[in-house]
C-alpha cells in the first residue's frame, strides 16, 4: 500500500524555542541542556514535512515479497498492517531482512528455502518468536515531543520510529536518528555545536578499542551475524595482510543480496559468501588497496585541475555506502578530533552514513563513532545524566589538580 500523505491538515502547533546559550560565554555542558530543552519543547509535528510517502505491508504479503516492495520503493522500513485486527503489528527493516537470512542459513535443512521466501509476514514472525522477541508497534504521536521521540530510540535500539495519528489510525512519518540530528543543527543551537572545540575523545563519545572489524575473507553470514548480535549498521572491512580499511560493508550491501537474487533463492547467495563479498569489493572503486584514503577537499599541493577531480574522488571516499571515512591523521588526530567536526560529517550525510570510521594516515582504523554514540551522549548530558555526573567528576578532578 503507498501511502501519498498530505499533512497540510494536521493542527501544528506552535513549539517555543529554547534560550540560546550565550555564544561568547558557553561551554559543553550549557550546549547539551540547550539541545535538550530544544527537544522537550519540540512537537513531533515540527518535523513532518507537508506532504510525502508511506509505504504499508500487509502481514499477509510473503517475506520476499515484502523485501521486494521495500527495495522498489527505496525506503528502509515499512509498517505492518494486520487486516485481520485492523492495526499496525510493527515495523519491517533491513534489521529482519538480515534475521531473515542468518534464520534461513541456519535451518536450511529443516525449512526449504523455496518454502520459506514464501512465507507470509504473520507466519514468519510467529516462526521465530522463539529465537527472538517479537515487538509490537513501537511508536511515537505527532504532539509528544522529540526528547519522548529520541529517548524512544535511545531505549529500544531502534533506528526508526513510526509516528502514528491515533485519530484516523495512520501512520504519517518515521523518525530516525540522522533526521533529529539535522533538525538539531538546522536550528541556532545546531551552529554553536558544529564550532565546539570539546574533542570526542574527551567527552567519551565513540568507540576506540574493540573496534568490530571483519577480514576480506570473512563469510558474508558471518558479517551479517555481526550486525545483528552488536546492533550495528556497518563493519568496517580490513584487508589481511596490511589490515588496512578497504571497505565498510553495510545495509546497502545487504539490499544488493536481495537484488542480485531477485530471480533465485537468497540463501544461494550466501553459499557464495566469500566468492560474492570479493565481488562486491571489487566493484567498490572507492577502496583500493594500494591508494590512501583521505577526506581532504583542498590539497594545497595540486593544481586547480587536480583539485576538480580530487574533490570529486574525496567525496566518494568521504561518505561510503553505510558509512564515511575520516582520516583523522590528516587533519588533528584522534585525540585532537572535535565533536564539531564529527556533527558536520553527519549534517553532510545523506542519510546513508550512520557511523564514522576513522584512519590514520596508513588506513588503519582508529576510532568510530555513530550518530547513536552522539545523541546518546546529549541526552545523557542533561539533568542527572550518567555522562553529566562523569563530565563533572572530571572538571572537579582537573581544578584538584590545577589548585
Amino acid at each position: 500500500i503507498n501511502n501519498n500523505i498530505n499533512n497540510n491538515n494536521i493542527s501544528r502547533p506552535t513549539s517555543p524555542g529554547p534560550d540560546s546559550p550565550d555564544l561568547n560565554n558557553t561551554n559543553i555542558l550549557s550546549l547539551c541542556e540547550s539541545i535538550v530543552k530544544l527537544l522537550k519543547s519540540t512537537k513531533c509535528y515540527d518535523l513532518i514535512p507537508v506532504s510525502g510517502k508511506i509505504v504499508v505491508l500487509d502481514t499477509h504479503l510473503s517475506v520476499k515479497g515484502a523485501f521486494v516492495a521495500l527495495l522498489e520503493n527505496e525506503v528502509k522500513s515499512a509498517p505492518l498492517w494486520d487486516p485481520l485486527s485492523q492495526s499496525y503489528v510493527g515495523l519491517l527493516t533491513i534489521s529482519d531482512f538480515i534475521l531473515f537470512l542468518i534464520f534461513g542459513f541456519q535451518h536450511s535443512s529443516r525449512f526449504p528455502p523455496s518454502d520459506l521466501e514464501k512465507t507470509k509476514i504473520n507466519s514468519w514472525r510467529k516462526l521465530t518468536s522463539n529465537s527472538r522477541e517479537i515487538q509490537n508497534l513501537i511508536y511515537i504521536t505527532p504532539d509528544e515531543s522529540l526528547f519522548t521521540a529520541l529517548n524512544k530510540l535511545l531505549t529500544f535500539h531502534i533506528h526508526r520510529l513510526p509516528v502514528l495519528d491515533e485519530n484516523n489510525k495512520s501512520v504519517i512519518y518515521i523518525i530516525s536518528h540522522h533526521k533529529i540530528i539535522n533538525f538539531i543543527l538546522k536550528s541556532k543551537i545546531g551552529e554553536q555545536l558544529l564550532n565546539c572545540t570539546d574533542t570526542v575523545t574527551s567527552l567519551h563519545i565513540g568507540t576506540y578499542t574493540n573496534i568490530i572489524t571483519a577480514q576480506t575473507s570473512t563469510r558474508c553470514i558471518e558479517i551479517l551475524q555481526l550486525i545483528s548480535k552488536s546492533k550495528i549498521s556497518s563493519v568496517p572491512i580490513l584487508d589481511e595482510k596490511t589490515q588496512k580499511l578497504v571497505y565498510i560493508y553495510s545495509n546497502y550491501d545487504i539490499t544488493q543480496i536481495a537484488k542480485s537474487s531477485s530471480n533465485h533463492s537468497y540463501f544461494s547467495t550466501l553459499e557464495n559468501e566469500v566468492l560474492y563479498q570479493k565481488k562486491t569489493l571489487r566493484k567498490s572503486s572507492n577502496f583500493d588497496h594500494d591508494k590512501k584514503i583521505t577526506t581532504n577537499n583542498n590539497n594545497n599541493n595540486n593544481n586547480n585541475n587536480n583539485n576538480n577531480n580530487n574533490n570529486k574522488d574525496s567525496s566518494n571516499e568521504e561518505e561510503i555506502r553505510g558509512g564515511m571515512v575520516l582520516d583523522v591523521e590528516r587533519r588533528e588526530g584522534v585525540e585532537e578530533l572535535r565533536i564539531g567536526r564529527i556533527m558536520e560529517k553527519f549534517g553532510g550525510s545523506k542519510g546513508g552514513g550512520g557511523r564514522v570510521v576513522m584512519v590514520d594516515g596508513g588506513g588503519r582504523v582508529r576510532g568510530v563513532v555513530s550518530q547513536s554514540d552522539v545523541l546518546s551522549w546529549i541526552m545523557g548530558m542533561g539533568e542527572g545524566g550518567e555522562e553529566r555526573e562523569r563530565w563533572e567528576r572530571e572538571r572537579e578532578e582537573e581544578e584538584k589538580l590545577r589548585t
